[in-house]
């Protein structure tokens, strides 16, 4: 009876083990074509970090109560969303392959990156 809880116990410790590496990291760059969006939520970019191919729509909305911007700090073209308040959308067409960094204005710590690729 001890032996078959120890093996179940090793199973399912293997079992939770192997989900977990499966999953994606938050940290690791979302890639898309087409469309992509970016939550602004708890005063941070989610994802911070995302990969798309030419000619992707990105659209920022900001969850927050706070107001924040999308301003783009370096790339081969700028790009700033104003003061965006709750519930409020910025979207961004990338045209040209290359990476843009961004930050808030109002926060920036707050930052984030674009890479476009063909």
């Amino acid at each position: 009876m001890r032996t078959s809880k120890a093996l179940m116990l090793l199973v399912l410790a293997a079992v939770v083990f192997l989900a977990g590496s499966c999953a994606p990291s938050a940290l690791a760059p979302a890639t898309t074509q087409g469309g992509s969006t970016v939550a602004i939520s708890g005063s941070a970019f989610l994802p911070g970090a995302l990969t798309v191919k030419v000619g992707t729509t990105v659209t920022w909305t900001n969850e927050d109560t706070s107001a924040h911007t999308v301003t783009s700090t370096s790339g081969p073209l700028s790009f700033d969303s104003g003061q965006l308040g709750k519930g409020q959308t910025f979207s961004f067409a990338f045209s040209v392959p290359g990476t843009w960094n961004y930050h808030c204005l109002n926060h920036p710590g707050m930052t984030g990156m674009v890479s476009v690729t063909n």
